[in-house]
């Protein structure tokens, strides 16, 4: 075969498949989860003391596990799968700030949520956990 005839024969293919492949309802988004990130922060008064920023995992069956040192007598333990994003905090005996569960949805949407705690040594500090991890604090 000619090297023009077979040109012409490699660009009808190449159009052909993906005229198919579009027809079939395949697009150019590589698909798959979503990216979500959880971030964690710490102040007092003023002063942010600490920051992180965790993303969730988007394989089936992926887990990430973190302690975080947040403050003295203050740390979280999170805990991260692909549905949602769990944050336990140790060193506070506050049962509503203790523990927050976060739904993937709630973060995809944009997520800022302060809570105010008096760590077991009596020091006041505010954790606030943001998606994505640059929101507000």
């Amino acid at each position: 075969m000619r090297p023009v005839l077979l040109a012409r024969h490699v660009r009808a293919l190449l159009v052909l498949t993906a005229t198919t492949a579009l027809a079939a309802g395949c697009g150019e988004s590589p698909g798959g989860p979503r990216y979500a990130e959880l971030g964690i922060g710490v102040s007092a008064g003023t002063a942010l003391l600490t920051s992180a920023c965790l993303p969730l995992p988007v394989l089936p069956g992926g887990t990430i596990q973190k302690d975080i040192g947040l403050a003295p007598a203050l740390s979280a333990h999170v805990f991260l799968v692909r549905d949602y994003a769990e944050v336990s905090l140790e060193g506070t005996n506050d049962p509503y700030a203790s523990h927050v569960e976060l739904p993937l949805q709630t973060l995809l949407a944009g997520y800022v949520q302060d809570l105010d705690v008096t760590a077991v040594d009596g020091r006041s500090y505010v954790v606030t956990l943001s998606s994505p991890c640059n929101a507000p604090m």
